[in-house]
């Protein structure tokens, strides 16, 4: 039902159905493949008020959202972004990330899934998807909650402040950013909790941030 081609591989239709409404592909030596297109082969055709959603998924992860094919948009092109830093981890499009430092990187592999799904449900579960994506936007302009330390008495002072904490939050997620601007919000999370964890450790360390 669906064809799969990665990015200077040819073109593969084995593309498993392991259930009724679900199909899985596993691409491997994942780090050499940059992009990877997705369509239905010719002769099908989705279940009518059906969509297909696209999933990805990294060893030991839960599966991520990608997109979504519908019988007016029958393919699609998702872009890969691997970083191969065992600090960093590997980020596959928009949010997934985390993959074993300490395996070879062009040995892991993507599992793709493909899940026929109502039309609406999947439609609202990418809007989604992009939704988070601004959030963590909004969250690194303000933080979700007020980080507790004694107030600066001078605008000078809550203005240095302020920088310090952005930047420091800047240098930590800049790592994770995607060619498209895009930063996991796990990786703000993980910022904000080890931030959080040494204010209430030390309350002073903010003075040696850069």
């Amino acid at each position: 039902m669906f064809g799969i081609v990665c990015g200077g591989r040819p073109v593969d239709t084995n593309v498993q159905q392991i259930e009724p409404v679900k199909f899985v592909y596993v691409i491997q030596e994942a780090a050499k493949i940059n992009h990877m297109a997705i369509f239905l082969l010719p002769g099908t055709a989705l279940p009518p008020g059906s969509a297909a959603s696209v999933y990805a998924q990294l060893p030991g992860k839960d599966f991520s959202l990608l997109g979504v094919l519908t019988e007016e948009k029958q393919s699609a092109i998702f872009r890969f972004n691997i970083q191969t830093e065992a600090n960093h981890g590997t980020d596959v499009d928009m949010m997934m990330d985390d993959v074993d430092g300490t395996a070879a990187v062009d040995q892991f592999a993507i599992t793709i899934g493909i899940s026929l799904e109502p039309l609406e449900q999947a439609e609202l579960q990418l809007a989604a998807a992009k939704q988070a994506q601004v959030a963590v936007k909004q969250r690194l302009i303000m933080p979700a909650k007020p980080v507790t330390t004694p107030a600066p008495d001078r605008p000078d002072d809550i203005a240095s402040l302020a920088n310090k904490i952005v930047t420091n939050a800047y240098n930590y997620m800049s790592s994770f950013v995607s060619p498209q601007g895009q930063v996991p919000i796990k990786a703000f999370d993980e910022w904000w909790n080890k931030f959080k964890a040494k204010l209430a450790a030390n309350p002073s360390f903010l003075n040696n941030l850069d």
